[in-house]
């Protein structure tokens, strides 16, 4: 990994994609559906800053699934009569998604000069998305970040790195991990811990307020009989328009039929076990871009979970211990 660079990323990352400032939520999230991503730099139209693309935050699910609690999910769980949330719900989300990115930017960002694309990907690791501080710097803490944008002497942003193109570049170089990729999720003390659940009789609305008081972007789906049925997280609400908002007051299980529906059941996704080494963890992540894996044990319950954070961490303390 030290020997590896921002640059050997960003010959295969495709341009970025940003929203305007004055594009409705309802329309960010469809834009966020049909990209498949999370997030995007959020930048000042040119007919009204006099500076063109004028980077102004990044606009990602997470604020937009705060901006949902806040101004609807609590308004209707107020409501005692299933009718009334139903009223309330109607009332208050169109109003919601009608408002525009610029009013909900964020900066869950970590901003670098793209000449920081001679940095390691360990350098990177280490400072931005785990926040240990860097070699240079190894008694400096920074802020954690899941994602970094490179910008010019314009000011534009011109590349946006995330964990997952971390992952990525570990799937394809795999062999590198060397000993840490035979190590099982055992073994890494990743099949034991606890795992946020709900039911699939949870009211959807009360899943994703679950999430978020527990500082999550998902929450594992288990049946009556405590058996992992998928994962509910901020991806899910990707694409939402009203109809997918009313959809709020059902039952995850209902929520979540169509994802459901389109997979093979025979097959759960988003799930490992004790005995799978790390190395088939980050090709899972890497080839079905996942942000986690929920272990199962032989009962089909939940009983640790790994995400991309999880990985990269091993990966620099392996780093470190060399």
């Amino acid at each position: 990994m030290e020997s590896a660079h921002v640059q050997d990323l960003l010959k295969a990352k495709k341009s970025v994609f940003t929203v305007t400032h004055n594009t409705k939520l309802i329309n960010v999230l469809q834009e966020f559906a049909e990209r498949d991503i999370l997030s995007a730099p959020v930048e000042v139209l040119a007919a009204e800053d006099e500076s063109s693309d004028t980077y102004m935050g990044l606009i990602d699910v997470r604020s937009i699934l705060y901006t949902i609690i806040r101004d609807v999910i609590d308004h209707v769980e107020a409501e005692a009569r299933p009718l009334d949330k139903w009223i309330k719900l109607e009332q208050q989300a169109p109003e919601c998604l009608d408002r525009t990115a610029i009013t909900i930017t964020g900066h869950d960002v970590d901003l670098k000069y793209r000449g920081s694309s001679n940095d390691s990907l360990l350098e990177i690791i280490n400072d931005s998305f785990l926040g240990h501080g860097s070699s240079r710097h190894p008694n400096v803490q920074h802020e954690v970040h899941h994602r970094i944008a490179l910008f010019n002497t314009r000011g534009e942003i011109t590349n946006m790195l995330t964990m997952s193109d971390i992952i990525a570049f570990l799937h394809k170089h795999s062999d590198k991990l060397g000993k840490l990729g035979d190590m099982t999720v055992r073994e890494l003390g990743y099949a034991h811990g606890p795992v946020v659940t709900v039911t699939t009789k949870t009211i959807t609305a009360d899943a994703f307020h679950t999430m978020f008081d527990q500082q999550l972007s998902a929450v594992a789906v288990v049946d009556e009989a405590g058996k992992f049925v998928s994962d509910l997280g901020e991806q899910d609400l990707r694409g939402l328009d009203m109809n997918g908002v009313m959809r709020l007051l059902m039952t995850t299980e209902e929520f979540l039929e169509r994802k459901l529906k389109d997979r093979n059941s025979s097959h759960l996704s988003g799930v490992c076990h004790g005995y799978t080494k790390l190395s088939k963890v980050i090709s899972m992540l890497a080839e079905n871009r996942l942000r986690r894996l929920y272990v199962l044990n032989d009962q089909v319950r939940v009983c640790g979970v790994i995400t991309l954070t999880d990985v990269l961490n091993e990966v620099s303390k392996a780093c470190a211990s060399h």
